[in-house]
């Protein structure tokens, strides 16, 4: 070194056409990589002019190597940058030992959140489906047991038609009146008359009137 001139305190790397200048204090903590091998033959050169030491990386993605060796190995990546290429670089510049635990991965984070909202919604329509299924089971439960009430108010009569008042009030509670078969639960309703042996004439909101099947009403004409 002539007197006069100050020790260059930097080394230039080319990265894929793109120009990096890097401490060489932070080169030194890293001893046995790629990059500070290089920058210490480059320094070692009589060549005062010598160009940038070439790297044949991708160019946007190696200041996230520096940022790596920068931060002691915690790095934060954005979403348009993945987690397994950064490795690939790292491992290119020589450096072992990565803890990958430190690496944020942000698309990866994103991907994980979006699998998580899937599964969330999936389990609340799931849910959904299964409260759904529980009422539809609750309401023909309930008409099974209305349907049983009309058939025994109708064996206590010889006619062949029997008009029940209020059937769909039991114990206090008031089902869904299914008035005409465009409402829910009256064609259920109509089902399980039909297997008791009655069929339904009308359906109201006051009354239903049955009519009773031939051979159920021959057994009640015998008695």
């Amino acid at each position: 070194m002539k007197n006069g001139e100050k020790a260059e305190t930097t080394i230039k790397f080319n990265v894929g056409g793109k120009l990096y200048e890097v401490s060489k204090s932070l080169l030194q903590r890293f001893p046995n990589t790629l990059l500070t091998r290089n920058a210490w033959v480059d320094a070692s050169s009589t060549n005062p002019t010598a160009s940038p030491i070439f790297i044949d990386r991708d160019p946007d993605r190696f200041a996230y190597c520096l940022d790596y060796m920068r931060d002691g190995g915690r790095l934060y990546l954005p979403e348009t940058i993945a987690k397994s290429s950064i490795l690939q670089d790292l491992h290119f510049l020589g450096f072992d030992d990565i803890d990958e635990s430190l690496i944020d991965d942000q698309a990866a984070r994103k991907g994980s959140c979006a699998r998580h909202n899937d599964m969330v919604l999936t389990t609340h329509h799931n849910v959904a489906t299964m409260q759904q299924e529980l009422e539809n089971f609750k309401m023909k439960l309930r008409l099974e047991k209305i349907a049983l009430i009309c058939f025994r108010k109708s064996m206590e009569s010889i006619e062949n038609e029997v008009t029940v008042q209020s059937p769909w009030i039991y114990r206090g509670e008031e089902v869904e009146n299914p008035i005409s078969s465009d409402i829910e639960g009256a064609e259920y309703f109509c089902e399980c008359c039909d297997k008791l042996g009655m069929d339904v004439v009308e359906c109201h909101l006051g009354f239903v009137r049955f009519r009773k099947h031939t051979a159920c009403a021959a057994r009640l004409a015998a008695v």
